[in-house]
């Protein structure tokens, strides 16, 4: 009564599974309709104290939750590799869910991140000297060969502020206006009154 998934066979775990085929015997010594490990399945069987024993006899100190802590570290492991719609399908659960539970922030990318650039080559921010009304191109699209950024008009006004043609503002030492805008508005209630279905 189970729902059952298809999960991909990783290849890291195939020479495993190989070498148990040839102990087990499926299909010769075990009927193919039998579960991998057999005792996994009975649930007489206290896996956690088995799994704590094999962690100490490998010279290991055991960790707090140890199954729910291996499947996070996996899932953690391939939401970096695939989509994260897919690894959800497989794990079993939803985006929220895995986000919330079983998704691990790594320290790796935090350093990764502050040390390579996230955008292209022309990004550079320089030196701007405009009179007011003056229209400028992009900051930074000119400052390198080959940069990638869009040209987006920009004029400065009487008090030193660069607008750009959506109407953001770019303040000469602050973020530019698009940094501070909701990248999630809320639409305003009807004048009526409630939305209603």
């Amino acid at each position: 009564d189970h729902v059952m998934r298809s999960v991909p066979l990783f290849p890291e775990v195939v020479p495993y599974l190989e070498q148990w085929a040839e102990v087990a015997g499926p299909g010769v010594d075990v009927p193919l309709s039998d579960p991998v490990f057999p005792r996994v399945a009975d649930p007489s069987v206290n896996l956690r104290t088995q799994l704590r024993r094999m962690i100490v006899r490998a010279g290991l100190e055991p960790w707090q939750k140890l199954f729910v802590n291996l499947r996070s570290s996996r899932e953690t492991e391939l939401l970096a590799v695939y989509p994260v719609a897919d690894v959800c399908r497989w794990m079993g659960h939803s985006p929220a869910v895995a986000a919330r539970f079983y998704a691990q922030a790594r320290p790796e990318i935090a350093e990764r991140a502050a040390s390579e650039m996230t955008v292209g080559a022309g990004v550079v921010m320089g030196d701007i000297d405009a009179k007011p009304g003056v229209e400028m191109g992009a900051i930074g699209a000119d400052q390198e060969p080959g940069g990638n950024r869009q040209s987006v008009p920009q004029v400065a006004d009487g008090a030193g502020v660069m607008t750009a043609g959506d109407g953001s503002g770019v303040a000469p030492d602050g973020p530019p206006g698009w940094a501070m805008r909701d990248s999630n508005p809320r639409h305003p209630p009807c004048k009526g009154g409630a939305l209603t279905n």
